[in-house]
């Protein structure tokens, strides 16, 4: 079988085990493939070629993971051109595990098979056509879930490797290798998020019970309020206790909580003023004033329109009903 035949079966063999078969079991074990750019690293100028990598991965602890994985990159530059196989063993980690994000980070060793079509003018004859040599593979990057057995992977990374030939030439000290990134799909199971500690909480207080019906229970009039648990209105104002305390914030103990001569349910419901302001309209006269003596809007301040406040008004002995 020749290697690109191998690569192909090795892909598919990472992308559909893991769903058919260990994806039904419990254990971390996915697989997938990704593609992306390769860039030439070597003492001549360098481009960029495609990259195609597919991998399987399985779990030793929590946070590790073991990947074998196989490959083909195109490996070029301006004069040269170098078809590359590789096949790796990594240790993968995940030092945490975020709910939408979750970081990636892997490396390991493994060997790469190149063959040279195309070398450059600047070509040694001491350089090897074809050939395997070791490689130290590096990645990082993270994965991004879709559903629970599918996820977006990204990753980059560069591979060292243990020749100086891969361009077809040997001018200087030191070994080619060569910078990636891919981006690809996975599928299977993962390492889940650690679950998040539940506080326990406290057994719930029973009900105090609501004699009076008022809608506050008797516990709350006691301590809270100090009104009476057995009568729903205890200041005899025609609002209930909970329609003072918790609709209207009028005092449920007084009859008439601004002491403006109206009672607190007369002011919410038959004149619209408001219960905690004595007068209403700011005109000088309280509202009880207005209703009961002089017969004047509380909500006016000139109920006549005449420009004069029913204050002013009043004070001035004029009749605030009549313009003069």
């Amino acid at each position: 079988m020749g290697r690109p035949k191998f690569i192909i079966c090795f892909v598919a063999v990472c992308t559909f085990l893991p769903l058919n078969s260990f994806a039904q079991k419990k254990e971390v074990w996915h697989g997938g493939f990704r593609i992306g750019q390769l860039f030439s690293d070597t003492e001549l100028s360098d481009r960029s070629g495609v990259n195609a990598y597919g991998f399987v991965r399985g779990g030793l602890k929590r946070y590790i993971m073991f990947e074998l994985g196989a490959g083909y990159g195109k490996y070029k530059g301006i004069a040269y051109r170098t078809d590359v196989w590789l096949g790796e063993i990594k240790a993968a980690f995940q030092p945490w595990r975020g709910h939408r994000i979750h970081p990636l980070f892997s490396f390991g060793t493994g060997l790469v098979w190149h063959n040279n079509q195309l070398s450059a003018p600047q070509g040694t004859p001491n350089a090897k056509k074809t050939g395997w040599t070791p490689i130290l593979p590096v990645d990082i990057g993270f994965q991004i879930p879709v559903t629970k057995s599918v996820r977006i992977e990204l990753l980059a990374g560069y591979t060292y490797t243990y020749r100086d030939d891969l361009d077809g030439a040997i001018l200087r000290k030191g070994n080619d290798g060569f910078l990636r990134w891919t981006v690809g799909l996975t599928f299977g199971n993962y390492i889940r998020p650690r679950p998040r500690k539940i506080e326990p909480q406290p057994e719930p207080m029973p009900e105090s019970p609501d004699d009076d019906k008022d809608g506050l229970t008797d516990q709350d009039e006691l301590n809270l309020y100090r009104t009476n648990p057995d009568q729903s209105d205890t200041d005899k104002d025609g609002l209930t206790g909970y329609e003072e305390v918790r609709l209207y914030f009028t005092n449920p103990n007084i009859l008439d909580s601004d002491a403006d001569g109206l009672i607190d349910s007369e002011e919410v419901r038959a004149y619209k003023t408001n219960p905690h302001l004595a007068d209403s309209d700011g005109d000088g006269l309280t509202d009880g004033q207005e209703v009961i003596t002089y017969q004047t809007d509380p909500l006016k301040a000139d109920t006549d329109g005449d420009g004069m406040s029913d204050g002013d008004e009043v004070i001035k002995l004029r009749n605030p009903l009549e313009k003069q």
